[in-house]
């Protein structure tokens, strides 16, 4: 049970640092598309 805990708050953390670091690529890359 804690192994699933502790897998959800890695991937949990792993989505928020991508959200965090990717704007900047969505912008250049996908300009044409609204950013969520």
């Amino acid at each position: 049970m804690t192994k699933i805990i502790i897998l959800l708050f890695v991937s949990y953390f792993e989505v928020k640092r991508i959200f965090v670091t990717l704007p900047s690529f969505n912008v250049s890359n996908l300009g044409a598309m609204p950013s969520v």
